[in-house]
């Protein structure tokens, strides 16, 4: 299943402790699995799921070099 963006980009007191979900939200993400009955495909419940947030990425420093960006980003990996 797809995950699940929980976006608190409006909620000026959470963005701090949240990290970006893309297209510029901020907020937490969700995963989801469902257990289904193998013959009929029935829903049984909801089997497992993850909730965690992305880290916010540091802001490269100002004037940065193209050489040194590579050389910063070799290092973050």
């Amino acid at each position: 299943m797809a995950p699940t963006y929980l976006d608190y980009k409006k909620i000026l007191e959470k963005r701090d402790d949240y990290g970006p979900t893309g297209n510029g939200g901020n907020g937490l993400i969700l995963h989801s699995s469902l257990a289904l009955d193998p013959d009929f495909g029935q829903p049984l419940g909801l089997l497992w799921e993850k909730l965690w947030h992305r880290q916010h990425k540091a802001s490269p420093p100002p004037g940065e070099t193209s050489t040194a960006k590579k050389k910063r980003l070799k290092k973050e990996r």
